[in-house]
């Protein structure tokens, strides 16, 4: 927008976004409690999102049910699932091997 002498309000317009789109800044600070949700779902595989949120809840933490669900669909949890299903333990994901020269 700079670079080009734009206005904020005219840069938006013309690619047709919403100019609090832009301006919206990321809010973090839920790794602790995605690490313990994902550590709850490992203890009890059989658990759903509601369940593990509730027993989040019992711990302190509180998530929203939209947060909550995004959490576990990712795919590590359903390869989880998908391992507790057929009855083999699930395994935590190897980074590839790379060769070095």
């Amino acid at each position: 927008m700079a670079e080009r002498g734009l206005s904020q309000r005219r840069a938006c317009r013309l690619v047709q976004i919403d100019p609090k789109t832009v301006r919206r800044r990321a809010r973090g600070g839920d790794e602790a409690v995605r690490a313990r949700l994902r550590a709850l779902a490992f203890e009890r595989r059989r658990f759903g999102y509601r369940r593990l949120g509730t027993l989040l809840e019992c711990e302190g933490k509180i998530m929203n049910r939209k947060k909550l669900t995004g959490c576990t669909a990712r795919r590590a949890w359903q390869c989880a699932a998908a391992a507790a299903a057929s009855g083999r333990p699930a395994r935590e994901r190897q980074p590839p091997v790379v060769a070095r020269n």
